[in-house]
């Protein structure tokens, strides 16, 4: 037998808990975009195994230029901290 909700019982809609534009370290340093990244990420902020996905500061990029000789972006190349 199925269980009536309450007549209050109001649905909500998620909210994205990531921001546009920035990238974010999510498991095992993979990097990440709010448009690229799982529906855990996205909503939770944390990935599916449950590690928090960190956001890498703009101020990052010339650190990952000078080690890797190129800008920071995200795995799929949708959002970059190119200039």
């Amino acid at each position: 037998m199925k269980k009536k909700l309450p007549e209050s019982f109001e649905c909500k809609e998620p909210v994205p808990v990531l921001e546009d534009e920035l990238i974010y370290s999510g498991d095992n340093g993979m990097l990440i975009c709010k448009k690229c990244a799982g529906q855990s990420a996205l909503y939770t902020g944390r990935a599916i195994s449950g590690q928090e996905v960190l956001a890498m500061p703009l101020s990052q990029n010339a650190v990952w230029k000078r080690f890797f000789g190129e800008d920071m972006t995200c795995e799929r190349g949708c959002t970059s901290y190119a200039p």
